[in-house]
């Protein structure tokens, strides 16, 4: 599973994936002819066959509705993994946790994968209120 860290995510995912050899790159380390726009990145991952891994699912969830292959994205909630430092661990061990879990279709056929947790995470869910 290739993947490619959207601008939201912190670079430091990628760089983290890498040393748990995984197949990852992030938007910001692309340099300054990275593309910005979402169409653009989905289309530049889509070339270098990396799943999007994005917190914007408003804006990809309608540009992967109107392609029918290629990659797709991994979709991160922002619900479950804030855009804070202290979230980086959690999403670099979710992503570790979904090597070889994300479907064919969404490897294949420009699909949607929601981020979950690992089985037997200790951050997810949360106690029982009561």
């Amino acid at each position: 599973m290739r993947l490619l860290i959207d601008r939201a995510i912190a670079p430091v995912v990628a760089t983290r994936l890498r040393g748990l050899r995984r197949d990852a790159v992030s938007v910001a380390e692309l340099g300054p002819d990275a593309p910005s726009e979402d169409a653009a990145v989905l289309e530049f991952a889509a070339g270098e066959g990396r799943l999007l891994v994005t917190h914007n699912a408003a804006d990809v969830l309608p540009l992967l509705a109107a392609r029918e292959e290629g990659p797709g994205a991994i979709l991160v909630s922002a619900v479950r993994y804030p855009r804070t430092p202290l979230c980086v661990d959690r999403v670099v061990r979710a992503l570790d946790a979904a090597h070889g879990d994300v479907p064919d279709e969404v490897l294949e056929h420009a699909g949607v994968h929601w981020l979950e947790p690992p089985a037997g995470c200790p951050f997810w869910p949360p106690p029982a209120k009561g």
